[in-house]
């Protein structure tokens, strides 16, 4: 038999909100959202911890604050009080009005990268490289009356937020209505995210800009040259032949050896240019990949199936790299999936633009100290994890949700933890390095 009862003893179901303080502790930039809010009882900082809190625990909502209200642990890391659910979405629609809280947000992030940021490297022939991945990705809000809910290219209401990813960290995101086409404003935000890599003190000729084919313009591809990266850009084929390529592919490239039924040809054009961007040192590489048969029934198609794929780059490698880099830019699709699912915000939770736009650059903030804990807490693990890298939902229910007694004694707090947890060891490695 089973009995239940509630005890007197201070249990916290969440204790990897401990981590979570002493990532941005220090971070002096965050301090700076009070220069001007001094004498309110509850600072905008507190106000931005509050959302980065929810976040790293995979709540959204603003009445999620709610169960927080006797969270000790919750509350040190605020270090003050925690807001009412009024309180929070008020506060947040008033610094979205702000024209500073952007570059705000982007300084405390350049500063929690420069101290934790351990980036991913792609290593080739010419050299070793930063990715720098930039993708929209429509978020579905169906149903709704937000602001800036639109029809997208996915074909669902929603918005179509831009990402920048650097090195496996999010370094920038902005949010869109879901109209707004991928090139729109891609140049501007091209711009911001210069500005923060050389504040990180990254080399420009070390980031590697890979983009799909909605950035294919000579705009979007001059910018990245007047940075100094280097580029890896999807072309968008829009009317030109196919079979044209097919040709030049069967004179001017080589056959890959691949399956039965299957024929792959690459090759290098060296003349081609975009527009206006004659004489400029960049190649164009193409891939052209004819099925014959289908490769899991083996059946013949009646008439041959015909995919043509072709990239801007400067870069001086072979065809081959630069393909395997340009498919390794997928990844980022699996950090959509993260900020959507994992932290849970493809459906925004105020009505106004302006302040889901603010909650996204928060988002950016969560995303970041996750990832910093997964990737110093993998060594320590007691499970496998493929590629050696931890999705944030396991970081969330391995790390954030690990049940703690909070015992205070001699002026101190100390967190004790269950004899049984195998993830205390990892637990101790990140709290230890952070």
């Amino acid at each position: 038999m089973v009995t239940i009862q509630q005890g007197s003893e201070e249990i916290n179901s969440n204790g990897g909100i401990s981590l979570i303080k002493k990532i941005f502790e220090g971070n002096e930039s965050l301090k700076m959202l009070d220069a001007e809010a001094k004498k309110k009882q509850i600072q905008d900082s507190h106000i931005v911890k509050a959302m980065i809190g929810l976040f790293t625990l995979g709540k959204t909502h603003f009445a999620d604050i709610s169960a927080h209200y006797r969270d000790e642990l919750f509350r040190d890391f605020l270090v003050g009080r925690i807001p009412s659910e009024e309180t929070l979405r008020q506060r947040l629609d008033d610094l979205s009005g702000k024209k500073w809280i952007q570059e705000i947000l982007d300084e405390s992030n350049v500063e929690s990268l420069k101290s934790y940021g351990v980036f991913e490297k792609e290593r080739v022939r010419s050299g070793c490289y930063i990715p720098l991945d930039i993708d929209v990705s429509p978020f579905a809000n169906p149903d709704c009356g937000k602001e800036g809910v639109e029809w997208t290219y996915k074909q669902i209401d929603g918005y179509a937020p831009i990402f920048a990813y650097l090195g496996g960290y999010e370094l920038c995101a902005e949010l869109r209505p879901g109209s707004q086409h991928s090139e729109k404003g891609a140049v501007k935000f091209l711009e911001r995210c210069a500005k923060m890599i050389e504040k990180l003190g990254i080399p420009a000729g070390m980031i590697l800009l890979r983009a799909d084919s909605g950035h294919d313009s000579a705009d979007f591809i001059a910018a990245a040259r007047r940075f100094g990266f280097k580029f890896l850009i999807k072309r968008n084929l829009r009317k030109e032949s196919r079979e044209k390529y097919l040709d030049d592919a069967r004179s001017m490239g080589y056959r890959v050896k691949t399956r039965k039924g299957k024929k792959v040809y690459r090759y290098i054009d060296s003349n081609s240019r975009p527009e206006g961007m004659e004489g400029i040192p960049m190649f164009k590489i193409v891939e052209v990949i004819v099925r014959y048969t289908d490769a899991e029934t083996g059946e013949s198609y009646l008439i041959p199936q015909l995919e043509v794929d072709t990239w801007w780059t400067n870069l001086p490698d072979s065809e081959l790299e630069c393909i395997n880099l340009y498919h390794a830019h997928g990844t980022s699709e699996q950090y959509h999936s993260e900020i959507k699912s994992d932290i849970g915000l493809e459906l925004f939770p105020s009505g106004k633009f302006s302040t889901n736009a603010l909650l996204l650059n928060i988002a950016t903030l969560a995303f970041n100290a996750l990832r910093t804990i997964g990737r110093l807490g993998i060594e320590k693990a007691p499970v496998h994890y493929e590629r050696n890298r931890m999705r944030l939902r396991s970081v969330i229910q391995n790390f954030m949700y690990i049940a703690c007694k909070v015992v205070h004694h001699a002026r101190n707090t100390v967190l004790v933890f269950g004899r049984n947890n195998v993830f205390f060891p990892a637990f101790k490695e990140v709290f230890c390095r952070c």
